[in-house]
């Protein structure tokens, strides 16, 4: 491991594949073609010496550049790039390699992710780990579905999101992966949902009805960073419709009826309460429901015109 001037490590690179001399940029060529027609190809992995020079690609050279500050800002372009290759449709990545590729990205991802590397590089491994799935969406024919999220991900998220050694950036990181397990396991029949009558639907309960608790802000944290993580996990609550045996209605609907809460949160508070599944004798009268979320909107509203009306107070103020 290398050191960056700031302290972090860095993952050290083969040496054969850096730089810009005329056989470091064959080497690299070459192992870039190498992986493109792995990728296209099924059982391209099957033999000893192609399942090495695949990755030694991306272990010794692809992710660990991407853990060296001054190649900081390629991640973003990485992870859009390896998601797309992963799920296009046309042609889509033989089965056997899109699930090798898939365990090797989770097993560098959460390395990065758990060590002192710089906190841009473990947020977006956070991030793309997040992006990973065990099955691609299909698209075409009678057959359509969802992709389904790599749900051993899932559980490094959340252990990840509880870690107080964690930064913020790296907690927002996996609450951004979590709300899209959610959101995707939601769209599946009710007999094929993953996170729900199990340990992971209690452990998203219990973690998110946490930070809804939590009105005033770490002091490590931001007022407005800290009201962005409790907008994210009423999400995740409303998607994961669970009540928590009445412990995320009670908590959904004191913040939707705070009106010292953020105007924000509250909207979404009352939002997920709507996609809460209260079963057949829990639900709430739809009347009192109704009459919380239309309280919520209509101090929206009210916010909403009192700092239209200080705007146009102090343009007029400065004509």
């Amino acid at each position: 491991h290398g050191q960056s001037p700031a302290g972090y490590e860095e993952l050290p690179m083969l040496q054969a594949l850096v730089g810009d001399t005329l056989e470091a940029k064959t080497t690299r060529r070459n192992a870039e073609l190498f992986v493109a027609n792995a990728k296209r190809n099924s059982g391209s992995l099957e033999d000893a010496n192609n399942k090495l020079k695949f990755d030694i690609y991306y272990k010794q050279y692809f992710f660990p550049r991407l853990t060296h500050e001054e190649y900081l800002n390629e991640w973003a372009d990485a992870r859009s790039r390896i998601l797309k290759e992963l799920t296009s449709p046309a042609p889509a990545m033989p089965l056997d390699v899109h699930n090798y590729f898939v365990e090797l990205i989770r097993n560098v991802t959460t390395v990065i992710a758990q060590g002192n590397y710089h906190p841009a590089a473990r947020i977006n491994a956070i991030l793309l780990l997040g992006g990973l799935n065990s099955r691609e969406a299909v698209l075409l024919g009678d057959a359509k579905s969802p992709p389904e999220p790599l749900i051993a991900a899932l559980a490094f998220l959340l252990g990840e999101f509880e870690n107080e050694q964690q930064p913020d950036g790296v907690k927002a990181a996996c609450l951004a992966g979590m709300l899209r397990h959610v959101k995707l396991d939601r769209l599946l029949p009710q007999a094929n949902r993953r996170l729900v009558g199990n340990t992971a639907e209690s452990r998203i309960v219990d973690a998110m009805v946490k930070l809804l608790q939590q009105d005033q802000a770490p002091e490590t944290r931001s007022s407005s960073g800290h009201v962005w993580m409790r907008r994210r996990a009423a999400e995740i609550l409303g998607w994961l419709g669970s009540t928590g045996g009445g412990e995320v209605t009670k908590e959904l609907e004191r913040i939707a009826a705070d009106e010292s809460q953020p105007v924000a949160l509250r909207c979404d508070a009352a939002e997920a309460l709507g996609r809460l599944d209260y079963g057949q004798n829990g639900a709430p009268a739809p009347a009192d429901l109704a009459k919380k979320l239309g309280a919520v909107a209509v101090f929206a509203c009210h916010q909403e015109v009192e700092r239209v009306e200080e705007q146009q107070k102090m343009e007029e103020e400065r004509e």
